[in-house]
C-alpha cells in the first residue's frame, strides 16, 4: 500500500471502517472527538497537489460517506478535516466530528470541550478496546 509507516502507525489492519478504490478510513488512535478517523490515500504520495483528478473526486465521496456514517452513529453537528502531513509525510486527513453536546458511548460521556473553536490535536491514546467499540458502531451503520 505504500512505502512509509502511516498504515502501521494508525493500525489500519485493525481499525479500518471502510475503503474506496483510492482511500481508506480508519479509527484514529487518539480520539480528538468521538468518531475521529484518519482518511489515508492508499498509494504513497507526499503532496496534495500530486493527487489525480480521480483521487480528488474519490475523496469527496469518502468524506460524504464518512459524514453519513457519523451522523447515523453519533449525530455530530459539523466536521473538521485537517491535512497536516508534518509528522507523517503521506497524503492523509484527520476527520474530526464536532459536537455541541455530550454524547454517551462506551460507558462515558464524550465532550467536545473546544466546540465551536478549533480542536487540540494533543490527546492521549484511546485504549484499543474502546477504539474497537467505535469501529464496530461505525461499521454497523456504514
Amino acid at each position: 500500500m505504500g512505502c512509509c509507516d502511516i498504515f502501521e502507525k494508525f493500525q489500519v489492519d485493525r481499525f479500518v471502517v471502510f475503503e474506496s478504490q483510492d482511500w481508506l478510513v480508519a479509527v484514529r488512535h487518539k480520539q480528538i472527538t468521538l468518531g475521529s478517523c484518519v482518511v489515508i490515500l492508499k498509494r504513497h504520495c507526499l503532496r496534495f497537489g500530486e493527487l489525480t483528478a480521480g483521487e480528488c473526486e474519490g475523496l469527496h465521496e469518502v468524506y460524504s460517506r464518512y459524514e453519513d456514517i457519523l451522523i447515523s452513529a453519533f449525530a455530530p453537528v459539523s466536521f473538521n478535516y485537517l491535512g497536516l502531513m508534518m509528522k507523517d509525510p503521506h497524503v492523509h486527513f484527520h476527520a474530526i466530528p464536532r459536537y455541541s453536546r455530550p454524547v454517551d458511548f462506551a460507558g462515558r460521556a464524550w465532550v467536545d470541550d473546544a466546540f465551536p473553536e478549533s480542536v487540540s490535536m494533543k490527546q492521549e491514546l484511546e485504549p484499543e478496546a474502546t477504539r474497537q467499540l467505535i469501529k464496530a458502531r461505525l461499521t454497523s451503520v456504514g
